[in-house]
């Protein structure tokens, strides 16, 4: 038989008194709740004032007691907020009398947690994301007293009272110290929520209008944040955390962006050995990810969170103020894309240096089709470079909700796990090619296969689609592909129609999904592109800007002729009233960024050009996909 050790003891012991405690606390607020709120209930659909002031003075003393007993249960039992508690308690006593008696509960609680933590050795019982979240936060807090980070950690309604008591409990802090911290520490957060209790009773009882009550409890919440935002900005995060992860506005901007991202998305994150080692690693951590959606930067950061990363992006999104000041609250560093640049690898390596882990999507631009682009050239060597942990991170969901042609109605689930992590010793023994095509198979994923196991409900499936199969497969015209419902079809009788799981219904060419339709167009042109004995192999007239580092408003226009060739891309034209020409090779600009049906871009000498084609802009994908053709046409020349 299997001997007991004493750390098991020690989980069995807290899991028998975890169910306890809960049990007893149900049951408390059952006996004080049923009989108040049923009561309550009737006395005001009855309209008897006076009798719902009676009742409430004739709940005696064991209201009292129950209201002490059920907090410091709560603090013990960390899962459950104090707010179950708090908000009953401003509904059933006066103002003066709820706000003591929580406190009274939440310093019984704290002393107990002491008690258990201090004399008699007790590991806290933080797990996960919620203990590294406070290891977080007082990393980032540096060498500020203890007593200071408690003030900041109560008026931050995320975390729970019970699991701070058992955090900072365990730090160098005298009891007498602790509890006068603790009982007035709690007091911002009590109060709101027993006001948003008297609130609620008052409306019920009184009939106020229910814009009052909903303005009562906003400003509640603002003053709240204010009070937070004031102590973490003067102790926590400091001015030198600017353009860093650790600011303050981090989480809130991150939680606002998420609201955008809710409307066609819900998280389906998986959190397994390979989730929970990545959350012991200590150190700065390079994250690389999958890129198939804006919605990528939410999800990821999100699910490695508490744990912040500095986001390697493209510059571009520094022109605009609201995204300016949004990813510095990320921490950012600005890359060109696709053009050789010294300066985001020096920022990389100082911020590694500083602790600070570094979040990049390797392949540098969104998938057209859902599946992985190649990783950037280099990647390898920066990371044998940095010599720190590697967490390669896999997401799924995100290109069927919102891709870069279509957004897809209802919430898809958005899978993010993690699928590999590097460490720097396994890094160093690899060389630089093989370190690269093991990232490059880790990055890679099917979306189509992970749409399998749920079900799309969208009448408009096919909207955007003919973006990307912009050439018919089956008469091999240009733009002929239309959309209609769940249905791209051309007038040569050519269909393909989407199934509930985001893939295609049986058809002539056997697609399965709509990255079997792009590869088949992408072969298609590379059979075209070589058949033609000419040099130039496309053509198309644009209007063309260069885009202000800064200022959108001092971009320049103009217009001219864009032709790819065996060699590389052309431009000539007239650009605020001069004339210019200048032509790059396949090593310069290694690739295209685009949008399906907007504009093409690349950089020439630092300045950023964005070319609009003339005509039918589905020329977007057509240039880029030639590109990619003739790119790996003079890649394998290159290595032949």
């Amino acid at each position: 038989m299997a001997r007991i050790t004493s750390k098991t003891k020690k989980k069995i012991l807290y899991a028998v008194g975890f169910t306890l405690t809960v049990a007893v606390i149900a049951l408390l607020l059952f006996f004080f709740l049923k009989d108040t709120i049923f009561e309550l209930r009737r006395l005001t659909m009855d309209h008897d004032e006076d009798g719902i002031k009676e009742f409430l003075r004739s709940k005696g003393w064991w209201g009292y007691v129950t209201v002490v007993i059920v907090e410091a249960l709560e603090m013990l039992v960390i899962c459950i907020p104090a707010e179950f508690i708090q908000f009953p308690a401003g509904i059933s006593f006066p103002f003066y009398i709820a706000i003591p008696l929580c406190d009274a509960g939440v310093m019984l609680g704290a002393s107990v947690i002491y008690l258990l933590v201090h004399t008699f050795k007790m590991d806290p019982p933080l797990q996960g994301k919620r203990e590294k979240k406070l290891e977080s936060i007082e990393k980032t807090a540096g060498d500020v007293k203890i007593q200071m980070l408690m003030y900041f950690l109560f008026v931050t309604p995320i975390i729970p009272f019970g699991a701070i008591c058992y955090y900072c409990s365990s730090k160098k802090i005298s009891y007498g110290k602790y509890l006068f911290t603790v009982a007035t520490g709690v007091l911002p957060s009590i109060i709101t929520s027993i006001i948003m209790g008297s609130g609620a009773r008052y409306f019920i009882a009184h009939d106020i209008s229910v814009w009052f009550f909903v303005l009562l409890v906003f400003l509640l919440g603002t003053v709240l944040f204010i009070g937070m935002f004031f102590i973490g900005r003067k102790f926590i995060y400091k001015k030198e955390n600017k353009n860093t992860p650790n600011s303050i506005l981090y989480r809130p901007l991150l939680n606002v962006f998420g609201l955008f991202v809710g409307l066609h998305s819900k998280p389906a994150y998986v959190e397994d050995a390979l989730y929970e080692e990545m959350l012991d690693i200590n150190g700065p951590i390079v994250f690389l990810c999958n890129h198939k959606s804006v919605y990528d930067i939410y999800h990821t950061f999100n699910y490695i969170y508490p744990l912040r990363a500095a986001l390697v992006g493209n510059r571009y999104y520094l022109r605009n103020k609201v995204t300016r000041f949004a990813i510095h609250t990320l921490g950012f560093i600005p890359k060109r894309m696709f053009a050789q640049e010294i300066e985001p690898i020096k920022k990389i390596l100082a911020a590694v240096k500083n602790g600070t882990s570094v979040f990049i999507y390797p392949e540098a631009r969104l998938s057209l089709d859902g599946l992985a682009n190649p990783i950037t050239e280099g990647t390898g060597a920066l990371l044998k470079r940095l010599a720190v942990p590697v967490v390669v991170l896999n997401i799924n969901g995100d290109f069927t909700a919102y891709s870069k042609f279509h957004t897809t109605k209802g919430r898809i689930p958005v899978e993010v796990k993690v699928n590999r992590i590097l460490y720097p010793d396994e890094i160093k023994a690899l060389d630089e090619k093989t370190l690269n095509d093991i990232l490059q198979s880790a990055v890679e994923t099917n979306e189509y296969a992970y749409m399998k196991r749920f079900t799309v409900k969208d009448k408009n499936m096919a909207s955007g689609s003919e973006k990307v199969i912009y050439k018919c497969p089956q008469c091999r015209n240009d733009y002929t592909v239309q959309a209609c419902g769940c249905t791209l079809q051309c007038d040569c009788g050519f269909t393909l129609t989407f199934d509930e799981h985001y893939s295609f219904k049986p058809n002539a060419f056997g697609f399965a999904n709509l990255s079997d339709a792009y590869r088949y167009v992408k072969k298609i042109e590379k059979e075209d592109v070589f058949g033609i004995e000419s040099d130039v192999k496309f053509t198309v007239d644009v209007t063309v800007k260069i885009l202000d580092a800064v200022n959108p408003k001092n971009d320049l226009p103009g217009s001219g002729t864009v032709t790819l060739t065996t060699n590389g891309i052309q431009f000539t034209g007239i650009i605020n009233g001069e004339a210019q020409s200048f032509a790059h090779t396949f090593r310069e600009t290694p690739c295209l960024v685009f949008g399906v049906d907007s504009e093409f871009e690349f950089y020439h000498q630092g300045k950023l050009y964005y070319f609009y084609p003339v005509g039918n802009r589905r020329a977007c994908t057509k240039m880029a996909t030639l590109y990619d053709v003739l790119v790996e046409a003079y890649k394998n020349k290159k290595d032949a």
